[in-house]
């Protein structure tokens, strides 16, 4: 990159890194027995990273609209995801791009918990044109 592209840029060089292991990392346990690890808490520029566990047969919740980019990275198990209008089933290596107010759900449907880390980006980047 341009030493002048550098300069124009908006957002601040990142100043800290962060280390955090899963198993420091306390479960919020739900009434189904899903669990959610917080990761990464938000960052200064809306990103976190969350890492859901749903037992076999147990599905997500108010996942409805939302007004952020989300993408889920199939750990473990395998379900049935339901994102908008389409249904397809997700197995461990997949990425799924969730798009901001786009309606989505997922079921797990394996003997071994469906694991996903979720990254959450709450300030979506701005169109082009701005």
């Amino acid at each position: 990159m341009a030493e002048s592209a550098r300069r124009k840029s908006k957002k601040p060089p990142l100043t800290r890194s962060y280390l955090r292991h899963r198993a420091i990392s306390l479960p919020e346990i739900f009434g189904d027995n899903a669990s959610k690890r917080t990761l990464l808490p938000e960052t200064v520029w809306g990103l976190s990273v969350h890492e859901l566990e749903l037992p076999s047969g147990t599905q997500t919740s108010g996942l409805g609209a939302h007004d952020q980019e989300i993408i889920w990275q199939i750990l473990a198990g395998s379900g049935l995801m339901t994102l908008g209008a389409d249904q397809f089933a997700v197995i461990p290596g997949d990425v799924i791009y969730i798009a901001p107010n786009v309606a989505h759900n997922v079921c797990s449907m394996a003997t071994t918990p469906l694991r996903i880390n979720c990254i959450h980006n709450a300030r979506c980047v701005a169109s082009p044109q701005d």
